[in-house]
């Protein structure tokens, strides 16, 4: 969809590992198109052209973006364990556009917070979002679990006073990972029933 919105403006197209080494870093699309657009162009172009790139991820999104394996099983388990569930995004959308995506993917009900970017004073590796979601779940951020695929959530996890947990399946390269420290590595999100199962034998 990014190669597709870009088509318009004379610019070659961009691989899957350009889009991935970015986004790892929590960078916005707004920013992303900064840099490859030519130096000078005009900011209204480059916000067009954002516009036109969400309304063609808007097109396909409901057909096709589906959860990772295993994230059901594990709402339906700290729903059964009564633990409360909120999303701290990255993402620039509104709450309403993150409430109707989970919505869509029938996961709303398990979910009592959403927060997002735009929300916050600063995006990720600042805090601030882990803290507010935090706040909205009323539970203190030193007894919070962040899980994240990327270094920015990592270090917004350590920086916030959080547990943080990485699953390495997402954006993020694994040896990059590991060098911001996070407090455990999972492979999966299949993996995440099996470490609250210890974090509880473990009390």
């Amino acid at each position: 969809m990014f190669n597709r919105g870009i088509a318009n403006y004379n610019l070659r197209p961009v691989s899957r590992e350009f889009l991935s080494d970015y986004l790892a870093k929590a960078s916005s699309l707004g920013e992303i198109l900064q840099n490859i657009f030519p130096m000078g162009t005009d900011d209204l172009t480059i916000e067009t052209c954002k516009t036109a790139i969400k309304e063609l991820f808007r097109q396909v999104e409901t057909v096709e973006v589906r959860p990772f394996p295993g994230v059901e099983e594990l709402f339906r388990y700290l729903e059964k364990k009564g633990i409360k569930i909120g999303i701290a995004t990255g993402r620039m959308s509104s709450p309403e556009d993150e409430w109707g995506r989970f919505k869509r993917l029938g996961l709303d009900r398990f979910i009592s917070a959403i927060v997002t970017s735009r929300e916050v004073a600063y995006r990720k590796p600042a805090p601030d979002i882990i803290i507010e979601c935090a706040r909205r779940l009323d539970v203190p951020v030193g007894n919070c679990i962040a899980v994240g695929d990327t270094e920015p959530d990592i270090i917004a996890a350590r920086e916030a006073g959080a547990f943080g947990v990485v699953v390495a399946s997402g954006q993020g390269d694994q040896d990059w990972l590991l060098k911001v420290k996070p407090e455990i590595v999972l492979r999966s999100v299949s993996d995440l029933v099996a470490f609250f199962e210890r974090m509880g034998d473990q009390g």
